[in-house]
Parts: structure tokens; sequence; C-alpha cells
């Protein structure tokens, strides 16, 4: 539910005056492989004879649009058209649209322009998933979180319903790559854990989003040190039209949203905060724990000019947790816990249109993530005793680039660099955990010897009338010996890639090489998908991949490793067909192998 200030002026009685029921779009249509704007896109509204063209920029705008909900159709020569349903139009705001159209292979003089509904990722071949914002609008079971959304995808499951961490095809949580606007994200969700990439709510405000793709599998060469799969999202910039300010209230939290322009219209802003207020409304419930958190995302874009652009991103958030219920007869024996977690990612990134076949992004980033967390008792006084600490900490640095340039309108290329220096601090501490050993006897005070735990459990279901005695106890025994450590790592990584498209068939084929000096991985992992239409509307897909992961810092840098572990790796076949039964129905069946 969205309280605007008009809905807030009636809250307190005031006098509503009548507003025009209209809207309007504002976006940009641009070229999905070279990014440059596509001058003289047409862009039309369904059902309504409202239209406009892209100017120069491939920038549009429509207004005076009756409030509802639309299909925006764009499409110019040379380009495959494209149709996006449930465009919600809101009495005087701005809904902004960014399109992204791909060249088209003209057969012929005469073609049959037939508009699309499903936007593909840019050079995904196999198991990709495209997500635009009306998507997830409209999706009943995702709770407008977008990683909760990404389970009902197929190849997606869940441990459990109340964890947005992703299972992908047998990987584990801590297989999947998050990169939000060219910037890699550990962990986009509260209260998540060490090496995983899940949590109970997903940290990133859905507003911001523009569009996910999702890689299940066979993901092209540019994106690394990930096994499993590949969520890459795309935020919207902030309007450049007017200052609007929102304010939401879910079962989440209670939330502000601000956005505009600066700089006479040179930039743009979109910022949020919000918090969890389910603490003061249930703590009278005698609960045994209520999570609190908040979370804080912005992004500011200046246009250098025409071609040129800085774009500042950063997310952050903190969340707490107490289970307390050491006192209550109904959880004895369970274990009080108080965790503290806080995390953010921030950087910025330099767009560059510097040719008319390609561009560049450079991207300077830093992500960190801190677990606080203590495992408790009560003293006989009341006092509490902490028989388990642990204080980890992790930290990215991040300089990263990539360019992508268009030979011809048939072969393009693209290569990037990454360049990551992480550091890490491990601190555990726990007591020692007290073990007590016992001699039992039976009624003729004779001992009972057993040599295992099941003559034990044999030993209680048989006699009723055994008797113990304690003869001794130890204090030494630890389940384990705890990291304390902290350190640096750094890690490299580059890529090349060519993608050849003719009438009927394609193939993007890419080389990624890593590098770490800490474990003395040097490896190179080839890729390459191939895409064949049989007809207009039917592809047959293949794609071949070797993925390579590096272990996560706490497994990677544990002090009590007798040698630095190797990275793993994947090899990955997948073999699909995909058919478009009408523009809006579509069907993709797969195989795939993947070996760990």
């Amino acid at each position: 539910m969205k309280l605007t200030f008009s809905l807030i002026c009636l809250m307190f009685g005031l006098v509503a005056i009548p507003r025009a029921s209209t809207g309007s779009i504002a976006g940009k249509v641009i070229d999905s492989d070279t990014h440059q704007p596509l001058l003289g896109a047409n862009v039309m509204i369904g059902g309504t004879e409202l239209g406009t063209s892209c100017d120069m920029d491939g920038v549009f705008t429509v207004s005076n649009i009756p409030v509802g909900s639309y299909t925006i159709t764009v499409s110019t020569i040379g380009y495959s058209s494209i149709s996006r349903a449930n465009v919600n139009i809101y009495s005087q705001r701005q809904t902004p649209l960014k399109f992204y159209l791909d060249s088209a292979v003209l057969e012929g003089e005469s073609v049959t322009v037939s508009a699309g509904f499903f936007e593909k990722a840019k050079d995904g071949i196999v198991s990709t998933q495209t997500i635009g914002i009306e998507e997830i609008r409209s999706d009943p079971i995702g709770s407008y979180d977008i990683q909760m959304m990404v389970h009902s995808l197929p190849s997606v499951i869940t441990a459990t319903d109340q964890n947005n961490e992703i299972i992908v095809r047998g990987g584990g949580p801590g297989e999947n790559l998050f990169i939000m606007d060219h910037l890699e994200i550990p962990n986009p969700n509260h209260f998540g854990k060490v090496g995983s990439g899940g949590g109970s709510i997903n940290m990133l405000n859905t507003e911001f989003v523009e569009r996910i793709d999702f890689f299940a599998g066979g993901f092209p060469a540019r994106y690394g040190d990930k096994q499993s799969s590949v969520m890459d999202i795309s935020l919207r910039e902030g309007s450049y039209d007017q200052f609007n300010l929102d304010m939401e209230m879910t079962m989440a939290g209670v939330g502000l949203l601000a956005e505009g322009p600066f700089s006479n219209g040179r930039g743009s802003y979109i910022g949020s905060f919000r918090r969890s207020f389910l603490k003061y409304i249930i703590e009278s419930a005698d609960m045994t724990a209520i999570p609190e958190y908040w979370n804080a995302q912005t992004k500011v874009v200046y246009n250098i000019d025409s071609r040129n652009k800085l774009i500042l991103n950063a997310v952050g958030g903190w969340d707490y947790i107490k289970v307390d219920g050491e006192n209550r007869p109904d959880l004895q024996g369970a274990e009080n816990v108080e965790h503290t977690g806080y995390q953010y990612t921030a950087g910025v990134t330099y767009k560059s249109l510097f040719s008319k076949q390609g561009y560049s992004l450079i991207s300077v980033g830093r992500s960190f993530s801190s677990w606080v967390t203590d495992v408790y008792n009560y003293n006989d006084d009341g006092s509490q005793n902490n028989y388990f600490t642990r204080d980890n900490r992790e930290m990215d640095n991040v300089i990263k680039g990539d360019l992508v340039y268009k030979i011809s309108p048939n072969l393009e290329i693209s290569t990037g660099v990454n360049c990551k220096n992480g550091q890490y601090g491990l601190n555990e501490e726990a007591n020692p955990d007290t073990v007590f050993e016992y001699k039992y006897f039976n009624k003729n005070q004779d001992l009972i010897w057993l040599s295992s735990l099941n003559d034990y459990y044999t030993m209680i279901d048989t006699l009723s009338d055994y008797e113990d005695w304690m003869v001794g106890t130890s204090d030494t025994i630890y389940a384990g010996e705890l990291p304390n450590d902290s350190g640096k790592i750094w890690k490299y990584a580059v890529y090349s890639q060519i993608k050849i498209n003719l009438k009927r068939f394609s193939v993007t084929a890419g080389l990624r090489y890593d590098n770490v000096p800490y474990n003395k991985t040097s490896v190179l992992a080839p890729r390459i998908g191939l895409s064949y239409s049989v007809t207009p509307i039917t592809k047959l897909n293949l794609a071949y991949g070797k993925h390579y992961q590096s272990p996560n810092y706490w497994m990677l840098m544990n002090p009590n490793n007798d040698y630095p572990l190797k990275h793993t790796y994947t090899h990955q076949q997948v073999a699909g067909i995909e058919h478009y039964f009408a523009d809006d129905i579509k069907g993709t069946v797969e195989v795939y192998n993947k070996t760990y």
C-alpha cells in the first residue's frame, strides 16, 4: 500500500481538490548491443491514438495519458519491435521507461514486423529470463521482492519459504552472482549468513529496479567467480522532470522514496530509506524474537554531455534479532542468540558512448559485510554468560572495466578486466564444552558395560531400575579449532568475447582468465553459445561453459587449513528449443548437464 501526499492530506481531514486523471511516460530507446540512442524510434500506446517518435538522443515523452494500464510498443527500421504490457499510468506522475532493441537481420525487401513481449538478456543464449518492473509488480507470489520472485523461475528452488536464498540446478546458496548497475553485491539480503546469498528480506528497493537479467546457467564470459547463476539488476534513473516524494507502508516496514532533477536537468537522483516497525506493533505479544532492520539506497546520475555520464550507486542495511527464551518452560534447552548484521555496497561508474559502434564502463566500488553473534545462557545471579562469540568482517575493493564494440552489423567484440582486493577478519571465541563421564549399574549393583551409543539406548529402554554415578568431568573439549585471523587477498580477471550474427545463425564465444595468487590459481574458462533459427518463431540453442569459483573467505583463509583450498568449478552443457506460439506466449524446453 502506498500513500502519496494527497492521500495523507485526506487523513488529516483536508478537502481534496479534484486532480486531472492523466499522467505521462518518458524514457529512452537504445540499441541493446551498442547502447546508442535510436533516433526516430516510434513509441505507441496500445488502445489509444497516442504516440511519439524519439529525438536525436533516443528520448521520448508522451503526456496527457488517461490513468490506467497500457501496452507500450516500440519499433524502428532494422530492429525487432518490443511490446511491454501492464505499464501503469498514475495521475500527475511520469512513468519512466527504457527499451533495448535488438538489431534484426533483414531478408529481402519486405519484412513482416511483429512486436514481441519477450526481451532477452544481452549475450544470453540459453537459460535466461528478463524481468521488467511491470512483471515484478504483477507477480502474485513474489511479494514485490525481486529475489523471492526469482523462486518461481525454471531451474530455481529455495530451501525454505522464509528465506530468499536461491538454489540453481543443484548448486549451493553461495554460488550465485548478484550485480547492481555494474557493481557486485556479496549478499543483497538482511539476516544473511556468511558465504551465502540469501536472507529473510531483500535489502534492495524494488522501486529502483528497471529490469533483471537472470542467467540460470551457461552465462557469458563477462561474469565470473560464481558457478551457478547470475542476477544482473539494472536500476532506473530518477526523474528529470519533477520532484516526487512517496511513502509506503507494508508488513515489512515503512519507507520514504524521493527523486527529482538537479543541475538544471543535467542530473537526477533517487533515494529511499526503509525501517521495520513490527517490533512496535507486537512487542507485547510475548514473542521469543522480533526482527529489526533498516536499509537505505540511492542512485545519482550526472550527464557530462549526451555521450558521457557519471553514476553513483549506494545501498546499505542493518539488521538485529535477539532470541531470548531460556526462562520460558516451553523453550527449555533452546539457545539464546543475539545477532547484529551490517553491510553496504557503494561505487561510481563512468559510462562513455565513445563511438557510434560501442560503449565502455569503468567502475570503482567497495563492499563491506559484518556479522556479530553472541550465544549465551544466564548465570545464577542473572548476568549474561556468552559461551560463543563471533565477530566476522569481509570487505572488497573493486575496479572493473568493460568495453563493447560492434565492428559491423554482424560482428561484435567485447572485453573487460576486474581487479579485486579482499580484506577479511575472522574472530570467533567459544568456552570449552563440559563433558560428563558416568558409570551405570543395575539393581544388583553390577556394572553395565556400554561399548556404543546404541548400547546406552538399549539400556534405558529395557532397564527401568538402572542407576548412574558421575565419575568425572572435563572442560577441555572443543567442537573444533575456531578461526582468528585477518589479512588481504588479491583477485584478477580478464575476458574477451566475440559475437557473430548471420541470417539464421548466431554464435557467442568467449574466454575468461582468473588469477588468485593466494592459492596459486591461474585458470582459463571457455564459454560458447550457439543459436539456430529453424523458422522465424523457432530456435535451437546450445551452450557449453566452464565456470570457476573461489572458496568463500571464511573457508579460503581459515588459518587451520593444512593448505590453501583450490577453486571449485563446473562443466555445463545446455541444449534447448524455443518456440513462440504467439507474440505473448513462448515455450522453452531445455536439457542440461552440470558436472562439479
